[in-house]
């Protein structure tokens, strides 16, 4: 769980980072926080799947 909810952060960071850099207004940054957060989530859920299969083999 605390996996998903780190990569949640990461993602979201990272989103607001390049949101910043391009000079987004304040939506675009929601935009983008929304964005990469839901893609970390994804993510973070495949990678927990993938963990908890070696680890049960």
């Amino acid at each position: 769980m605390g996996i998903i909810l780190a990569m949640i952060v990461l993602g979201g960071t990272i989103g607001y980072l390049i949101a910043t850099k391009r000079k987004g207004n304040y939506l675009d940054k929601l935009q983008y926080i929304a964005v990469f957060s839901v893609i970390s989530l994804i993510a973070a859920i495949i990678m927990q799947i993938i963990i908890m299969k070696l680890i049960l083999i």
